[in-house]
Parts: C-alpha cells; structure tokens; sequence
C-alpha cells in the first residue's frame, strides 16, 4: 500500500514581489508592497484631483472667453486688441457646491 506523501509546509510567497509574506488577509502582498500601494494609489488620487480641478478651469475660462468675444460680436481686431480682451476679461468663479 501506498502511503501519501504530505508536503512540508510551503511558505506563502508575496505575489508582486515573491519575497515571503509578512502580513495576513488578501492580496497577498508583503507588508512593503502594500505600503508602495498605498503611497502610489495615495499619489494617484491627488494627481487625478488636481487634474479634475485644473480641467474645470480651463473649461471656465474657456467659456468666459467664449462669452467676452460672443459679446464684440463681428468686429476685426487686432492682436493686440485681443491681448487686452483676454487680459481683461473677468475671471471666473468658483462654485462651491456642499454635500449635505
């Protein structure tokens, strides 16, 4: 009769790096892996904020440049005229919207 072979205990490996697993639960990463991903996901969300912000004003300057020269209506100007009108034009605001 044959008896069955039971492997000794195998060690969870981490699965980005394959160093030996540190930490419990899932993923299985190491504790040092899961930091970098913390750090990376934590840089990624402010730079996705930031671009979010930055995008919304460029749109809102676009439209209010839209709505300045709408405005003039058919007029030619001259570069230096629409360095004025641009320079001059009014900012626009920030909505401020609350969650409640």
């Amino acid at each position: 009769m044959e008896t069955a072979t039971v492997p000794a205990e195998v060690s969870a490996t981490c699965s980005r790096c394959s160093k030996e697993l540190d930490t419990e639960g899932s993923p299985n990463w190491c504790k040092a892996c899961r930091a970098k991903y913390q750090r990376e996901y934590k840089d990624l969300i402010a730079r996705r904020s930031s671009e979010k912000a930055y995008n919304a004003g460029v749109e809102a300057m676009r439209q209010t440049l839209a709505l300045e020269f709408s405005r003039i209506g058919k007029a030619i100007l001259t570069g230096r005229e629409i360095a004025f009108a641009i320079s001059h034009a009014p900012r626009p605001t920030m909505q401020l919207t609350t969650t409640e």
